[in-house]
């Protein structure tokens, strides 16, 4: 079993009945892609590199991470994009003009009917749009990076004893590139919140487990078929293969701008799963479709085959939380409470490998 310890992230005492720690375990699932993910894991753990502890827990009503918060990232993400000598490198200036509130990102005009996804859709994905083409601009592709990630990349310069070196955070990004990944993260973030909040504990939560600078490679023909046998159902606790990879995917196209008819430009935006990680995702929340009735006539009309496993239409079960068995409860509400004082992955342990993230 895999298992995880989580911290309250806020560091303040915690009310009576709940400890500073939570812990819980996760079975892995016998799927044809079982024994390569979890070789991936124990070497990703025996490496022990930095995990992304900010854009990690999504959709929880009550985070630290608020919609001021989030906005005020955007703002200064903005900032730094604006004041890049982008025309040092012979790039066209990108410059963002929104200003990032609350009241900007959120759509009032829809009715809650008491559950997140669907037809509860708060978010306004105007706004949401912009951020996501600013980002795939600048940002490109892990096969294709664009000029100005590149460019973003080599600023500023400090040399040292005659050598060139570019300050680098923890990801090994310079302040303006991780502006313009950041774009990307809170946009995702921001859109979970959104619906969190109006749903409560009604809300269907994710926490995305990723390490940053982490390897990849092909998806094997035969852990394609797991597309085809779980579609976009998530259940209660499940352990789901990490999309890792940058793009919009059908589905995401589909929601997000209305069911269009594709075009070649469109086409071009879209990436379906071509790799893996050790990188998971997990469903806090009730069982789910993700996937409209609509979208699968869509696909057709667009002349593409829904069951074909090239285009990775839905997840990659590869786990199960014990959920009775760590939480004391499979009700789900009940778990999105609990969890919900606990955003903050202190330590994953696998096989006798245990990597600690502080």
């Amino acid at each position: 079993m895999i298992k995880v310890i989580l911290r309250n992230p806020l560091q303040v005492k915690v009310q009576e009945g709940y400890s500073d720690f939570l812990e819980y375990t996760i079975t892995p699932l016998d799927t044809p892609i079982k024994e390569a993910w979890l070789e991936k894991l124990r070497d990703i753990l025996r490496q022990n590199l930095p995990i992304d502890n900010d854009f990690c827990h999504l959709g929880f009503p009550q985070t630290h991470r608020d919609l001021p918060f989030l906005c005020n990232r955007l703002n200064e993400c903005k900032r730094v994009i604006n004041e890049f000598p982008w025309e040092d490198f012979v790039l066209r200036p990108i410059k963002i003009t929104e200003t990032f509130t609350p009241e900007l990102v959120v759509n009032d005009e829809s009715e809650f009917t008491g559950i997140t996804g669907g037809a509860d859709d708060y978010v306004n994905h105007d706004v949401m749009n912009k951020l996501h083409n600013y980002f795939e601009k600048m940002n490109g592709t892990i096969e294709n990076p664009s000029p100005y990630i590149q460019a973003a990349q080599k600023h500023p310069e400090i040399i040292i004893d005659g050598v060139i070196h570019y300050p680098k955070n923890v990801d090994q990004n310079t302040p303006c590139a991780q502006a313009i990944k950041d774009l990307n993260l809170v946009c995702h973030e921001m859109e979970s919140l959104i619906n969190a909040e109006k749903a409560g504990l009604n809300a269907t939560a994710t926490t995305i487990v990723q390490w940053n600078r982490s390897d990849r490679w092909p998806l094997e023909d035969s852990f394609r078929d797991g597309f085809l046998e779980n579609r976009y159902n998530r259940v209660p606790g499940g352990v789901y293969l990490h999309w890792s990879q940058v793009g919009k995917t059908l589905l995401e196209v589909f929601n997000d701008e209305g069911a269009p008819k594709l075009d070649k430009a469109t086409c071009e935006a879209i990436t379906h799963l071509d790799y893996y990680s050790s990188m998971f995702d997990i469903h806090w929340g009730p069982e789910q479709d993700w996937a409209p009735h609509e979208f699968w006539p869509w696909l057709e009309e667009n002349g593409l085959d829904p069951n074909d496993k090239y285009l990775s239409l839905g997840f990659l079960p590869i786990g199960q939380v014990n959920l009775q068995d760590s939480f004391g409860t499979v009700d789900t509400k009940q778990i999105l409470a609990i969890k919900g004082r606990y955003l903050h992955i202190h330590s994953i342990e696998f096989d006798g490998i245990k990597a600690v993230y502080e």
